[in-house]
């Protein structure tokens, strides 16, 4: 439960500039960073439980399972990705890198959503439509911007 609130959240932030853009829901945009915040702190804790309950904190069987388990490697690069971001989502981390900077590496959600709804289709094991559910969420938000660049292009071409 924790991993898929995790996901939620991760789509919810990522919804934030579709409701701003297409609904005129300008006041939604300061709770991007809370909720992306918010996912990583699931995904933490979705980790922390699959560590504890799952392999006892042992480092042997963690990295075992890591290894053996493509559905736990993509899991945890989703979560590393979420986790860069989370130590890089302060006003103080915006400075020291420079906007432009920091816009490109927060562009990684995408891939650490991607990579989420992969590891949520690969750990489903008979009912797969939340996954499925997800997954064309997400399309719809990365087409939304995917859209919105192609018209860009034309504007200036």
């Amino acid at each position: 439960v924790t991993g898929e609130w995790g996901l939620r959240l991760v789509l919810a932030s990522l919804a934030i500039t579709p409701a701003r853009r297409w609904l005129g829901w300008r006041a939604v945009a300061p709770l991007r960073r809370t909720l992306g915040l918010a996912a990583f702190a699931y995904a933490a804790l979705h980790l922390a439980t699959w560590a504890l309950l799952d392999h006892a904190l042992d480092g042997a069987a963690i990295a075992e399972d890591l290894t053996e388990r493509p559905w736990v490697m993509v899991g945890m690069a989703s979560f590393v990705l979420l986790a860069a971001l989370a130590v890089t989502s302060t006003r103080g981390s915006i400075r020291r890198l420079g906007a432009a900077r920091w816009t490109a590496l927060h562009r990684a959600v995408y891939a650490a959503a991607a990579l989420a709804v992969v590891h949520h289709f690969w750990l489903l094991k008979a009912d797969l439509r939340p996954a499925i559910v997800h997954a064309g969420i997400l399309a719809v938000l990365l087409g939304a911007r995917l859209a919105w660049r192609l018209r860009a292009a034309r504007r200036s071409s």
